[in-house]
């Protein structure tokens, strides 16, 4: 309601300035005379009086700390190819990724992530960590080599 009274009220200010400037030096240079409106403009229906509407801004929730990255949680999306315990060769295809080292496991997640690595699983694999983050890699590689 407020959204509409204020527009009504900027569209009757507006027509108050319709025809306003009183310089018809434009008007001087034209090469064919146009025809003039009307003196005369409609006013609207009902005119209501003008309030200023201030916006009220939610008050700022506080920013929590992103929870740290958790490697179990984060496994249990990749153990339907590669198994409960990272022991399967994932769609038999893979090799078995159980007691790899971290950096390692790590270096595999980044290179599948930014194209750079992987054979028969490159493109799967590549969705599978798009929206891992870094800590979220780290965290996987160190789940999978306790493995």
């Amino acid at each position: 309601m407020k959204l509409k009274l204020a527009i009504s009220a900027l569209f009757v200010l507006s027509l108050s300035f319709v025809g306003c400037g009183g310089d018809d030096k434009a008007t001087a240079h034209s090469e064919a005379p146009k025809a003039e409106a009307p003196a005369h403009t409609p006013a609207p229906a009902a005119e209501a009086p003008v309030r200023e509407v201030k916006a009220e801004t939610p008050a700022a929730a506080p920013v929590a700390a992103a929870p740290a990255a958790d490697g179990a949680t984060l496994f249990k999306k990749c153990a339907a190819c590669h198994g409960a315990n990272a022991e399967k060769s994932a769609l038999g295809k893979s090799q078995v990724i159980a007691g790899w080292a971290a950096d390692k496991t790590e270096a595999a997640l980044k290179g599948y992530k930014d194209g750079s690595y992987g054979g028969a699983m490159k493109g799967l694999m590549k969705g599978q960590v798009a929206t891992l983050s870094d800590a979220d890699i780290k965290a996987l590689a160190e789940h999978i080599s306790a493995k």
